[in-house]
């Protein structure tokens, strides 16, 4: 949910720099949308998970972390996964490829030369954070949602188990994503490269022509 919060939030410092100029302002359009999916989120599983009309049955012979107990309540569990993982991810892939395409649209309207070398950095960044949470959030997200909605619990079964591992590669990539829309901060990374690869790049040899001295 902070994802999409964050895409929404390009939009307006991009677009609408104006609205963040006063502290009131920041504190309308950027502090508190955060503040109140942080305070939402915590309550929600807080309430969801403790205090649920549930109990949890701990099977330790299952290959994978099960889910927690109020899955068990439909209209709870559908709407944990349609509005708490469909709908940001689905939020955050719109508003990121509706920002380039906005920005592309104004530089055109003000007949200005699109020059990809600048925005290739938010390029990069945007389809590759959206590209990640469409590939390996939403399969899962679906999935639970069509069995909490009736498809027989066969059908797909191994795929969610599989699906359901995808989910944990949004963490670890995400920050290579960043680092890949950041070319500066691999030049100050090769700066602290181990010594043995300093070593290696010294003893690279430079092939010279051999002049036959005797020849002359």
């Amino acid at each position: 949910m902070l994802m999409a919060i964050g895409a929404i939030e390009r939009h307006i410092l991009v677009f609408h720099s104006g609205w963040n100029r006063t502290y009131k302002r920041r504190l309308l359009f950027h502090y508190f949308p955060f503040a109140i999916i942080i305070i939402y989120s915590g309550l929600f599983y807080v309430v969801a998970i403790f205090f649920s009309p549930c109990e949890n049955i701990f099977d330790y012979n299952q290959p994978w972390c099960s889910y927690p107990c109020y899955y068990n309540i439909t209209v709870l569990a559908i709407y944990d996964t349609v509005i708490n993982t469909i709908l940001p991810t689905l939020l955050n892939v719109i508003f990121s490829i509706a920002l380039l395409v906005r920005h592309i649209r104004q530089k055109r309207r003000m007949q200005q030369v699109l020059q990809w070398r600048k925005h290739r950095k938010m390029t990069i960044q945007m389809l590759l954070v959206s590209t990640l949470h469409l590939v390996f959030q939403m399969p899962v997200s679906i999935l639970i949602t069509a069995h909490l909605c009736g498809l027989p619990a066969e059908i797909g079964a191994d795929a969610q188990l599989y699906t359901y591992f995808f989910t944990y590669f949004i963490t670890l990539l995400i920050p290579f994503v960043c680092l890949a829309a950041l070319p500066e901060l691999w030049k100050k990374l090769t700066l602290y490269s181990p010594l043995w690869m300093k070593e290696q790049q010294r003893r690279t040899a430079t092939v010279l022509p051999i002049v036959n001295l005797n020849g002359l």
